[in-house]
């Protein structure tokens, strides 16, 4: 599929403002068909010196990667460059050394039995062919740590680095869009060396100028004004690209799909284009899946448009049901549901490795922790075909090796899969500590030992409510289940999450605390989705969450230090899961919250009346 994208240019009036700064005048969206316009600029000798770094930014499954691998491909076989082609997630950087990070990274390649040694740069002084250097997955450089986004805005000005020696050589760095925006500005890059790939379904607003409705316009073409500051906008596409034959690649996407499949269906169906599906089919990869899933039938495309886990769900039953059928080894002895657990230890297990890779070690022991039917367990335990390499083939997962011959473990080609699992597993674990009659610390404990290790992140929040909206029980069960957690929250804030390791630092345990408690948190809110709709009309104070605060008027912003300040105000997910709280309860006098920042907490129908 042909990859569009937008680039901004920015225009500044002569004049200066009191502070001696230049204001902003005009706004251009440059519509581009990304491989032209990156084989221009790959193609002309006369490039400054400051403008050989690319940056691509854009949304998970939208051809990113794709037109990454087709760009390399390409080039190599038309023998104008030189390619190293390096997946981020696995390249061991620090932050600093970019040269010797990537000269480690090709020791490790299983060339003839050796690696290549020397970094790049020492083989372009050598060679009158220019090199392109392609690093794919900026976001996932330092998977979900703090130091993260430290290494990721910094990296577009370590790339920009490489490019500063005697040969002639380009780099492009791909990522999300909002890492790659971040590295953009910390580079000081021109504003040519950023492309936001565009949906294949017809772009809007936000999608052109990457705004949430402060842009007035009645059209893509032409010009406009930006409400909050009157800046001009204008769309510029010369190539026709968003005309109206063009706007809307769905269509073209069907063909094509359907061409290459034997026996497919060449009707288009009605969902393919339906509003309601937008977010499922605008970019390849959802709308592969859901294609692949059966759920753009006509049967069945208006029950998955309220729900994108049905499509995970029926993606895995099909493996099953399609190898149950053909008697592959993989599923022998295995029911449904032992696959289904199976693939929740595998997404535990890639939880660990940042929502990608899964270990066999980590494997081994969520598998133990997860299961808490003995019986069960030891069944598991004993079939050869329940061993990591057999569940992690049997879907979108890859060996990864670290160097040749040492395996790291399996991760998924798309994180949205390794999402889905984990947020499958910690609902199923919420539902099974919520109904059985054991005492609350066994079920902290065994809430624990699942959730320790892993980063709680918006997509596996996200995955959870869903995931809560599915099956046959009714609001009242999932009532209960709300109230179990509230009542196990409640043990936490007096006496914290139950250690349950042994042999680690003071500091090991308090983050491992810390991350039970914020997917304790999240379960709650994904249990309170379910029971109390948003056209509920049940009353704000029945609706309430409220836990036992205990005596300690500083309990809230101890809580608020531990879950806020780790992720920073503005990315936690557990900010969006305090709806409904009752943080001031009438036997607490005014819990003190003072100097805490709550900037973009999610409170509705919460109460925090009489705090300090």
């Amino acid at each position: 599929m042909p990859l569009r994208a937008v680039c901004h240019q920015k225009i500044y009036s002569k004049e200066v403002d009191g502070r001696g700064e230049k204001q902003l005048k005009e706004r251009i969206a440059h519509i581009v068909d990304l491989h032209t316009a990156i084989d221009e600029w790959l193609d002309d000798p006369k490039v400054k010196q400051g403008d050989k770094v690319r940056l691509i930014a854009g949304g998970p499954g939208c051809g990113k990667s794709s037109f990454a691998r087709a760009l390399a491909s390409d080039r190599l076989h038309k023998s104008t460059h030189d390619v190293l082609f390096i997946e981020l997630q696995k390249l061991e950087y620090t932050g600093t050394g970019l040269e010797s990070a990537l000269t480690s990274q090709l020791y490790r390649f299983d060339f003839n039995a050796d690696g290549l040694t020397g970094h790049p740069l020492e083989w372009e002084e050598r060679k009158d062919r220019p090199l392109l250097i392609i690093f794919d997955g900026l976001d996932e450089l330092a998977g979900e740590t703090p130091q993260g986004e430290r290494l990721t805005r910094g990296f577009a000005a370590a790339a920009k680095q490489l490019t500063n020696g005697p040969g002639d050589v380009r780099v492009i760095v791909l990522g999300r869009n909002f890492a790659m925006s971040e590295a953009h500005r910390d580079a000081s890059m021109p504003d040519s060396a950023l492309y936001h790939a565009l949906p294949i379904s017809p772009p809007g607003e936000s999608d052109i100028w990457l705004s949430h409705g402060s842009v007035q316009t009645t059209g893509l073409e032409g010009s406009a004004k930006n409400s909050s500051n009157e800046v001009e906008l204008t769309v510029s596409d010369p190539a026709g690209i968003l005309s109206e034959d063009t706007m809307d690649l769905r269509p073209v996407y069907w063909e094509k799909w359907s061409a290459a499949r034997p026996g497919a269906p060449k009707e288009r169906p009605e969902g393919l284009t339906d509003n309601s599906l937008r977010d499922l089919t605008s970019d390849p990869l959802l709308l592969h899946l859901l294609i692949v899933s059966g759920d753009l039938t006509e049967e069945r495309w208006r029950a998955v448009s309220e729900n994108r886990n049905i499509i995970y769900r029926d993606i895995f039953n099909k493996i099953f049901d399609r190898d149950k059928q053909t008697d592959k080894p993989f599923v022998r002895g295995l029911s449904r549901q032992d696959f289904q657990i199976l693939m929740d230890c595998l997404g535990l297990a890639a939880w660990e490795g940042g929502s990608r890779t899964g270990g066999e070690d980590d494997f081994t022991r969520i598998k133990q922790d997860y299961c808490d039917d003995e019986d069960l367990l030891e069944k598991l335990s004993n079939l050869k075909n329940t061993a990591l390499q057999s569940v992690a083939f049997q879907f979108f997962a890859r060996e990864q090796l670290s160097h040749p011959g040492f395996s790291q473990g399996y991760e998924f080609i798309h994180k949205s899969f390794g999402e889905f699992l984990i947020a499958r597993a910690l609902v199923e674990k919420a539902k099974t500590i919520g109904t059985q009659l054991i005492k609350r610390k066994e079920a902290l404990i065994r809430w624990a030992k699942i959730t320790s290790r892993g980063e709680i992140t918006s997509e596996i929040m996200y995955f959870m409510r869903r995931q809560c909206m599915l099956g046959d029980n009714q609001c009242e069960d999932r009532l209960k289940i709300r109230n179990k957690l509230i009542n196990l929250f409640s043990e936490t804030l007096r006496d914290g999450m139950p250690v349950t390791e042994q042999d680690v630092t003071f500091r090991a345990i308090e983050s491992n605390q810390r991350r039970s408690e914020a997917a304790l948190i999240v379960a709650i809110n994904a249990f309170q989705h379910r029971a109390f709709p948003a056209d509920s009309s049940v009353r704000i104070e029945d609706r309430r969450i409220a836990p036992d605060w205990g005596r300690d008027r500083s309990a809230l912003r101890s809580l608020f230090e531990r879950q806020l300040l780790f992720h920073g105000v503005y990315n936690s997910p557990v900010l969006h899961c305090f709806s409904g709280f009752d943080f001031a309860p009438d036997r607490i006098s005014r819990p003190r919250i003072s100097m805490c920042s709550l900037l973009g907490l999610h409170a509705e129908f919460s109460n925090l009346s009489g705090a300090s």
